[in-house]
């Protein structure tokens, strides 16, 4: 290398870049307990924008939150990084819902006429048309239930009409019939752990769950449309479809008081089932990410998680499939699924949530309690039980640097 370079000319000066120090991290980072009706409970968030903070847990409202709310949302306009803490009374719930698989039919007491390779069925009577409902599933009294098809409208202009979403394969005769719901939401009281939601369960294929405690997210609803693109990933020689139903775009939404919904995060492209019937991973074929539907929404959500039960691997190793994806499908479609004329459900709506007592009053404002101000105390103090063990470990971060004050904490 030439070092004197008083001379005109072009110089070639070669450095090394090949290594670059990592970041460290400096600065102050708040520690902030706040009263909310949202955001994950009772553990560490650790926020690094007032964007993230209210996403997770609302904007400050003095009639809803506490006014350590206000202390971190003003603490994120100077700093890049807050650990919050939200804490809730002990009686707040999980808000969740679940797709269960039923078994049993109910019998119908009337008389209808079926016929084989038919998508049309006849009610013999006005009671008969109306004991079912447009949604239902039908079968003959003298066939199984895993030839039940769904009814896709009512004609009663001209006599008495049902039109289903495929053709009867069934027999045809004029006898009573079965009302058949292949798989339902159900919902579970009082959840405020995971092990609330036991994936051992035989007939659950999804648990879905809140990623926090509290009223607010009895409002999230879960819907998606079907992904046919996706589907062609998977193909025979002649180019046909080897899985129908199994890819969904989902998404997460929340319904304002005045029926409207705003999406909040997604869409995802998710697979319902893990693997295929060959044992291989299902993955995108371009990442190389896994893309259940248990695994996507779990890393990518901040408002709800997912725990698979043991129903879902019949949706891929059952000799019907095929048709119990579709029916899954139906439960999580906003929509009818595309190449299908089935009548979807809307997506799925979370349940069961609570706020708990001592928190708000019987109008809705905050209004806290001397318990939950223990609670608050114990957050600070590092002794509070949390979901994680994070809160626990806070003493062993900050000392000696930082020593809670025993008298005096942030205001609430």
């Amino acid at each position: 290398m030439i070092l004197d370079r008083r001379e005109p000319g072009v110089y070639v000066s070669i450095e090394d870049a090949s290594y670059v120090a990592p970041t460290i991290e400096i600065g102050r980072v708040g520690y902030i307990v706040i009263l909310t009706d949202r955001g994950p409970h009772n553990r560490i968030v650790t926020v690094t924008s007032q964007a993230q903070l209210h996403s997770l847990f609302g904007k400050p409202n003095y009639r809803r939150t506490s006014q350590s709310l206000y202390l971190a949302d003003k603490y994120l306009q100077y700093s890049s990084k807050c650990l919050i803490c939200r804490v809730v009374p002990d009686d707040s719930y999980w808000s969740n819902i679940n797709i269960t698989e039923n078994t049993s039919s109910t019998s119908i007491s009337e008389t209808y006429s079926f016929t084989n390779d038919s998508n049309i069925v006849t009610p013999a009577d006005a009671n008969a048309y109306d004991a079912f409902d447009v949604g239902d599933w039908i079968f003959s009294n003298d066939d199984t239930l895993d030839l039940a098809l769904q009814i896709i409208s009512k004609d009663d202009s001209s006599g008495y009409e049902f039109v289903l979403s495929g053709k009867y394969q069934g027999t045809t005769n004029t006898t009573t019939a079965q009302k058949f719901i292949p798989y339902q939401f159900n919902t579970i009281i009082n959840v405020d752990t995971v092990n609330d939601m036991p994936a051992t369960a035989s007939d659950i294929v999804y648990y879905f769950y809140a990623n926090g405690a509290g009223e607010y997210y009895n409002n999230i609803k879960i819907k998606g449309v079907r992904n046919i693109q996706m589907e062609r990933m998977y193909t025979d020689d002649n180019g046909d479809i080897l899985y129908k139903y199994l890819f969904m775009d989902i998404a997460v939404y929340y319904e304002n008081d005045d029926g409207t919904e705003t999406l909040l995060e997604g869409p995802w492209t998710v697979s319902l089932v893990r693997r295929t019937p060959q044992d291989t991973v299902i993955r995108d074929l371009s990442s190389g990410q896994v893309l259940y539907i248990e695994d996507i929404i779990n890393a990518r959500s901040d408002f709800i998680r997912v725990i698979s039960g043991q129903a879902v691997e019949k949706l891929i190793t059952d000799t019907d499939n095929e048709d119990r994806r579709l029916q899954v499908m139906l439960l999580l479609s906003q929509t009818t699924p595309i190449n299908t004329n089935n009548i979807a459900s809307g997506g799925a709506q979370l349940q069961e949530g609570t706020d708990g007592t001592g928190m708000y009053d019987p109008s809705g404002n905050i209004s806290i309690s001397s318990q939950l101000e223990g609670l608050v105390k114990q957050a600070y103090m590092g002794t509070l039980t949390s979901v994680d063990g994070s809160v626990e470990q806070m003493p062993e971060c900050v000392y000696p640097w930082f020593e809670p004050d025993k008298e005096r904490f942030l205001s609430l």
